[in-house]
């Protein structure tokens, strides 16, 4: 209730003209040089904020940040020194009580853009530019060795609140630099208040070679184990007394000896989405949707409402909890790949025809990028978040559009009008 409140009073005030209620935000970039660029992979679940990067003043390098759609505003990730900004990629955010925000981030401490170095971590990061809010937990409290690299993934949602919005989930994997251990899993759940902080290493079925991507606000996070020569979609549940990473429910004809990978997972847990390979078609990765608990996962269909063919391929990384997907497709022939499988749909629809359908004027706009970033169901719409081309240049956005039965409804309400006027 509290996210789809928060939502309408933004939608009312900043696209109240839009036709038919759908709207296309462009995210400008910090610097206003005419070649900087903005970038978007993450949405916070109350659709408030995003996550990525944006070419800042101080160097025009592209610096981890995060933007508050209600007023235009950057916030750039500070280093230790609570200097300029490093590199890097917000890959996660949270909007938690109090208005604090929390965010992944993929980051180097020792102010060094070389991703290769030792020290390197990423994780929380509360809605303050003094350096005392990064609450990542240090190397020497891991592990103890001064060695070890943890990341949060550029893909998918690393972080988000709690089910009752006072906390936030992290997640991720390190390494170890010198002895290449790894990579290993963790869990992360901090606190706003700076203390009390919960880490959990999540090791592999057989190995401590495990990644997660994204985590839902249950504690419920999804990745890939590397317990066997190829990778296997996983999950784990940060509040179910164990630590070890378990399968996901496979596609029919599933190749076991191909990789898959689980990249998203719905806000309440419900749906987990990535790609596996069958033995039909192992050239191809494939997309797939598993509602936890169900025997098998299903395959998403490409644009022709296919699987399983050798020209077509999809990686989506986003689920909503109505099982709604964002990725990426392709298909021989066919440009602006950003893609989105609606539930009861058989075929995935690029991001660009369902604006057009949806009214949305892109002037300006060339393509809205190879793949969606981020999807999030708030009341009976869908926000989602992505990369794409304005006028020559990088520039992140936020779609906003009715779910399908809606948008016809409206549609048709729209005939109806023009066709009294006339």
């Amino acid at each position: 209730m509290r996210k789809s409140m928060l939502a309408s009073v933004l939608v009312m005030a900043m696209f109240a003209s839009t036709a038919l209620g759908a709207m296309l935000l462009r995210i400008d970039p910090l610097s206003t040089a005419t070649t900087a660029v903005s970038q978007i992979v993450s949405l916070s679940q109350d659709g408030l904020y995003v996550g990525g990067s944006t070419t800042d003043p101080f160097d025009g390098n592209r610096s981890a940040a995060f933007y508050n759609l209600s007023t235009s505003t950057w916030t750039t990730i500070p280093n230790s020194a609570g200097t300029a900004p490093l590199s890097g990629d917000v890959t996660g955010i949270a909007h938690v009580a109090g208005g604090s925000l929390y965010a992944g981030l993929n980051r180097n401490d020792n102010n060094n853009r070389t991703y290769g170095t030792a020290n390197q971590f990423g994780g929380g990061y509360v809605g303050s530019t003094n350096s005392s809010s990064n609450l990542t937990p240090t190397s020497a409290t891991m592990t103890g060795n001064a060695n070890l690299k943890t990341y949060v993934q550029p893909a998918g949602q690393s972080t988000r609140s709690t089910a009752d919005g006072t906390d936030a989930w992290t997640a991720g994997f390190h390494s170890q630099g010198t002895t290449d251990k790894g990579p290993e899993a963790y869990i992360w759940k901090g606190s706003t208040a700076g203390a009390g902080a919960i880490y959990t290493t999540i090791s592999g079925r057989s190995s401590t070679k495990a990644q997660l991507c994204s985590i839902s606000g249950t504690g419920r996070a999804v990745g890939y184990d590397g317990y066997t020569s190829a990778r296997t979609a996983a999950y784990v549940d940060a509040t179910s007394g164990t630590a070890t990473l378990q399968a996901v429910g496979q596609v029919p004809g599933y190749a076991s000896n191909q990789d898959s990978y689980a990249w998203g997972i719905s806000e309440d847990g419900n749906y987990i989405t990535g790609c596996q390979r069958t033995t039909t078609n192992t050239t191809r990765p494939q997309g797939f949707l598993w509602k936890v608990g169900d025997p098998s996962a299903t395959l998403l269909p490409d644009l022709n409402g296919l699987t399983n063919q050798s020209n077509a391929q999809s990686y989506p990384v986003a689920v909503a909890d109505d099982g709604a997907v964002v990725g990426y497709t392709w298909l021989s022939g066919v440009t602006k790949n950003a893609a989105v499988w609606f539930p009861g749909t058989t075929k995935a629809q690029l991001l660009w025809d369902v604006a057009t359908t949806a009214g949305i004027d892109l002037t300006g706009w060339t393509t809205l990028g190879t793949g969606a970033a981020a999807i999030e169901k708030i009341g009976s719409n869908y926000y989602i978040a992505g990369n794409g081309t304005y006028n020559g240049y990088a520039r992140g956005y936020v779609l906003v559009i009715p779910e399908p039965a809606s948008l016809s409804i409206l549609a048709l309400g729209g005939l109806a009008l023009l066709r009294r006027r006339r």
